[in-house]
């Protein structure tokens, strides 16, 4: 995730080589770029001849690029089990730490309306007099007096409702693009190399 023109798609086409098209997204039908970033582990190639393996194949992550913000957007993110935020320090009057609170806050709005949602539905289920809905609204209505109180799910003490998957209790990375983090814009150029280029240019 990250906001506008923070290096997003850049630092997306550098994990994964998936080429896609960096411009802004106009709406929120527009589809995430989904791509697969391989984990480099030199222990590999050892173990592969160590048992003379006749195939390799390295793990790997699934990389969703967020299309924009807002908990429109976030609140219909897939499960997730880590968020990395991108930064943007780049530009002349870049803030990064300021961007990455404005990412929190919307993260927190995000969880914020899911569970409102739920517990919409559960005070409608538990009309019916079932035990486990009234418990669940309850909690739900606590979870919003937390919420509200501009605190996160993940400062939560008790047990969470599991029908919810909140984005604040997820782990956040923080990358910032530019001089004091990582040059994604380059690192998407290197991206297009072979590996043994690619490590020349680093050297």
């Amino acid at each position: 995730v990250g906001l506008p023109n923070s290096g997003k798609t850049t630092l997306f086409n550098a994990l994964t080589r998936a080429g896609a098209e960096i411009t802004a997204y106009a709406s929120v039908t527009d589809k995430p770029n989904v791509g697969m970033a391989t984990i480099a582990d030199d222990r590999l190639g050892r173990l592969a001849a160590l048992v003379a393996a006749t195939k390799v194949t390295p793990a790997a992550v699934r990389v969703v690029d967020v299309p924009g913000t807002g908990p429109q957007l976030l609140g219909n993110l897939p499960q997730v089990d880590a968020i990395l935020a991108v930064l943007d320090g780049f530009s002349p009057d870049a803030t990064p730490a300021d961007d990455l609170e404005t990412l929190k806050l919307e993260l927190l709005v995000a969880d914020r309306d899911h569970v409102e949602r739920r517990h919409a539905r559960v005070a409608k289920a538990a009309t019916s007099g079932d035990p486990a809905k009234r418990t669940e609204l309850e909690t739900l209505t606590a979870l919003l007096a937390h919420l509200d109180s501009g605190q996160t799910l993940a400062d939560w003490p008790g047990e969470l409702p599991p029908e919810l998957d909140p984005l604040t209790t997820k782990p956040l990375l923080a990358v910032e693009n530019g001089p004091e983090g990582i040059d994604c814009k380059l690192e998407a150029e290197l991206a297009e190399l072979d590996d043994e280029e690619a490590g020349e240019v680093r050297d």
